[in-house]
């Protein structure tokens, strides 16, 4: 009985973490040519999502600011789910979790200097010295 109990347990705590909100949205501001660009493709020629990212400090702490689109609608719940496994490091530490807040255009060609990128606040006050910020994915596997 305890066995059943605590795989009930497991079950219901994974499904929370996969409907999980993503940071709260703090504010938009304009993609410049400053911003990093990046993209989700996925094996077999399948399109996923091309997206542009910045690092900010605002009010004395570290913000994420993004905008993407997605290249193609057949993997358009995977490369989300991928973007939900998405993290910030600075100094080799996460302090960030899940870009779905990423502002999501909806040309290609709407992803340029003057489109909208959402912040999200870390919370991490930001160093005084330069430092490096790094944005990564946990490893996983899909099949379509």
């Amino acid at each position: 009985m305890l066995k059943q109990l605590a795989a009930a347990g497991l079950i219901i705590t994974l499904a929370s973490t996969a409907f999980a909100k993503p940071p709260e949205v703090v504010r938009q501001i304009e993609v410049t040519d400053t911003f990093s660009s990046g993209y989700l493709n996925w094996t077999g020629g399948i399109k996923g999502m091309d997206y542009l990212w910045k690092v900010q400090t605002h009010q004395g702490t570290i913000h994420i600011c993004g905008a993407g689109h997605y290249t193609g609608a057949q993997a358009r719940l995977q490369t989300k789910d991928i973007m939900r496994r998405a993290f910030v490091t600075l100094e080799g530490k996460k302090i960030l979790r899940d870009m779905r807040f990423f502002n999501i255009v909806k040309t290609s060609g709407s992803l340029a200097p003057g489109a909208k990128a959402n912040c999200a606040d870390t919370g991490v006050k930001a160093p005084k010295k330069a430092y490096q910020v790094y944005l990564s994915w946990d490893p996983t596997t899909r099949k379509f």
